[in-house]
């Protein structure tokens, strides 16, 4: 063994640092984990230092959607659009919470945040009380980023700016806007990726997180998101809107290390967005 060679496990720590040892250890028993393209499940197989180490995002155990992180406090999936992210009245109805509860089964998942059911993107779930509340109070301290991108009608006259409104639930599930008393601050930040004279493409920071926030600050603003009925625009087929949460980032407050994860658009979403010519 030349001084030069590692094992995979070795390997996988370097090149991926935001996953815990645990992590590894589970990518390299469902056969993740790829050396020159062909699937190892050793620990202690060489590499040399030439060798293409990678990792499949192959689904685990036919999961409807991707893992995209887990370890021993949280699971980080990736939300398709069209799916609940945790069970609603109807019990028919498929949710990621209900799909993360049979797959790990000797462990407790519950939710830490939750995304609306058209909207796909990463969402956090955790597995014990210590890891919810440490995340928990990430939220309260505002110290996650939550980046959304979103296809709206009308250009913006400001490049960027904020949306800062009461939020309050309505008849039939639908937030409005409201005064102080009545309803929960909502902040939201806003700038222009790209606009032509009939819509634009933004992308979204949230300061809090509460329900269908980014959809109502732009419905009340006269941007109402391509296909969001609910908020006043016309229909593009079936119940996509033209959102997702694009990227989550934190630091890990048990390990301490900063976790970092993007979506890829939904194809409703590319297919939009080529359709209004937007880059």
């Amino acid at each position: 063994m030349n001084k030069t060679d590692q094992t995979v496990f070795e390997r996988l720590i370097i090149e991926f640092p935001e996953a815990s040892k645990q992590s590894i250890r589970k990518w390299l028993k469902h056969g993740r984990v790829l050396v020159n393209e062909k699937v190892v499940k050793f620990s202690n197989v060489i590499t040399r230092s030439e060798d293409k180490v990678s990792l499949t995002k192959k689904k685990l155990d036919n999961l409807p959607f991707e893992i995209l992180y887990s370890d021993a406090d949280i699971v980080v999936a990736d939300k398709p659009a069209g799916m609940l992210s945790v069970a609603s009245l109807d019990p028919t109805e498929k949710h990621v919470h209900g799909f993360l509860k049979k797959f790990f089964k000797a462990e407790k998942i519950a939710p830490l945040h939750r995304l609306d059911k058209e909207v796909a993107g990463p969402l956090i779930f955790v597995k014990n009380q210590k890891s919810f509340d440490l995340y928990k109070n990430l939220f309260v301290k505002h110290e996650i980023h939550r980046e959304y991108r979103a296809i709206v009608h009308r250009p913006f006259e400001e490049k960027s700016g904020t949306f800062d409104s009461h939020l309050a639930e309505g008849a039939a599930y639908r937030m409005y806007e409201t005064s102080s008393r009545e309803g929960k601050r909502a902040i939201t930040h806003y700038e222009v990726i790209d606009q032509n004279e009939d819509y634009a493409l933004i992308k979204l920071n949230l300061h809090t997180g509460r329900k269908n926030q980014i959809r109502v600050h732009l419905s009340s603003a006269n941007h109402a998101i391509i296909g969001d009925v609910k908020y006043g625009a016309e229909p593009i087929g079936g119940s996509a809107i033209a959102l997702y949460a694009h990227h989550l980032e934190f630091i890990h407050p048990v390990s301490n290390k900063r976790m970092s994860f993007r979506s890829k658009p939904p194809f409703m979403f590319s297919r939009i967005l080529k359709k209004t010519g937007l880059n």
